[in-house]
């Protein structure tokens, strides 16, 4: 969402292949939290846009930081051969497995 401009709640159902509806409940949640804003598209005022407030930024900067200190640890020790392998495997499991419909 940092990076673009046009993230909306139906183009993050339709990437995800979820309900609008499940979207919207994880970005009330957001919302409450003050991570996120919406903003109104000019020419179509019932379209909004979701953008990262400066709290939201910060939150995912520490998340992001957070997931690379567990990456760094597991490739300290099981190695980045095995740590690589297992994400492959994992991707492919997505591809096969959870994306079938």
């Amino acid at each position: 969402m940092r990076y673009r401009d046009d993230v909306t709640q139906m183009g993050i159902a339709a990437e995800r292949g979820v309900t609008r509806s499940a979207i919207a409940r994880q970005i009330k949640s957001l919302l409450q939290l003050g991570y996120i804003s919406q903003t109104p598209e000019p020419k179509d005022q019932r379209k909004l846009y979701l953008r990262l407030t400066d709290q939201g930024i910060q939150v995912e900067k520490l998340i992001d930081q957070n997931v690379h200190k567990v990456f760094k640890s597991w490739i300290d020790k099981m190695g980045e051969e095995k740590v690589t392998e297992l994400l492959d495997l994992l991707e492919e499991f997505g591809q096969k497995i959870m994306n079938q419909k």
